[in-house]
């Protein structure tokens, strides 16, 4: 393993016994010298110099990339249940994805109160669907919805 001088550290001893006033030189491979020369591994100095950063300073930023890394992951889960989004209205299964919400208002604003209508299910069948079910599976929709971002927010909150 060759030394590797980065930037602004310079190899200098301890002036004082003890002391954590000296700047950092890094031994390491030229495979790892690109990937750990990133500001997640440094910090300038008031001095201006790069300095490797604390054990303290690396926790605080372990602990903002996991809080992001599940912020991601619950937000990749929370679009998935969106996109899957199902009602059963009187065996007939009806998607109420976000993406569907306009197309079930225009469609509720077009009937009468006791028009049928076809639909297309969620098994790409078509249905025959009377206003009543459609609204019904709309509002079922809904509360789906707002269900899964609460379950959404209450994650980020725990986190």
């Amino acid at each position: 393993m060759k030394k590797r001088y980065m930037k602004g550290l310079s190899p200098m001893p301890d002036r004082v016994a003890y002391s954590k006033q000296y700047d950092s030189v890094i031994e390491m491979s030229d495979a790892n010298y690109d990937e750990c020369t990133s500001s997640d591994w440094f910090r300038y100095g008031e001095d201006g110099k790069v300095r490797l950063k604390t054990a303290s300073e690396l926790k605080v930023d372990a602990d903002k990339l996991a809080k992001e890394n599940l912020r991601v992951a619950n937000k990749g889960t929370r679009d998935e249940a969106l996109a899957n989004l199902t009602v059963e209205v009187d065996g007939m299964s009806i998607q109420v994805r976000p993406k569907d919400e306009l197309n079930i208002r225009l469609k509720l604003q077009s009937l009468e109160p006791l028009e049928v209508t076809k639909w297309t299910l969620s098994d790409n069948t078509r249905g025959t669907i009377t206003r009543e079910q459609l609204e019904l599976a709309y509002a079922t929709g809904l509360a789906l919805g707002a269900e899964i971002y609460d379950t959404y927010n209450d994650t980020l909150d725990e986190a």
